[in-house]
């Protein structure tokens, strides 16, 4: 197998989503929009980062367990179907994206769903098909068979 990678460049998930959060609470600071949330909100929004801050740790130690590399701007050696992977394809930027809607309570700013939206976007449609052509291209049949039992979110 020849050393191409899944995810070549410099668009990284983590960076599209910080760019478009930071994007959000920049617009927030000159032009509130705010979703009054309230304690609850807030609570929630606490439990839903922790949360989606677990499952991209799961994530990334069941990742080391099968000694896979992360991020994707290294090749893939196997495909990884346990852990987190039974449930989502990309159970990371599962974690990411409930990160930011964390966040939009915490924060209390609607401008956090249209960074959600869009980090979504930029994701699926250039770094999550990049990937998902990487790993057809690479494993054939086998990810054949693992993309018709999981879905790709969730």
């Amino acid at each position: 197998m020849n050393e191409q990678v899944a995810n070549p460049g410099l668009l990284r998930p983590p960076l599209v989503y910080a760019g478009f959060g930071l994007a959000a609470v920049a617009l927030h600071r000159f032009w509130p929009w705010s979703i009054a949330a309230g304690w609850i909100g807030r609570t929630v929004g606490i439990v839903l980062v922790v949360f989606s801050a677990a499952l991209i740790l799961w994530t990334l130690r069941v990742f080391a367990s099968h000694q896979t590399p992360f991020p994707g701007s290294r090749a893939v050696r196997s495909i990884v179907v346990s852990g987190p992977f039974r449930f989502s394809r990309n159970p990371a930027y599962l974690g990411f994206s409930g990160i930011v809607l964390g966040a939009a309570l915490l924060f209390d700013t609607y401008w956090m769903l249209p960074a959600l939206v869009c980090s979504v976007a930029v994701v699926d449609r250039i770094v999550i098909a990049r990937e998902e052509r990487y790993l057809l291209e690479h494993f054939g049949e086998r990810y054949r068979e693992y993309r018709q039992r999981v879905r790709r979110w969730i």
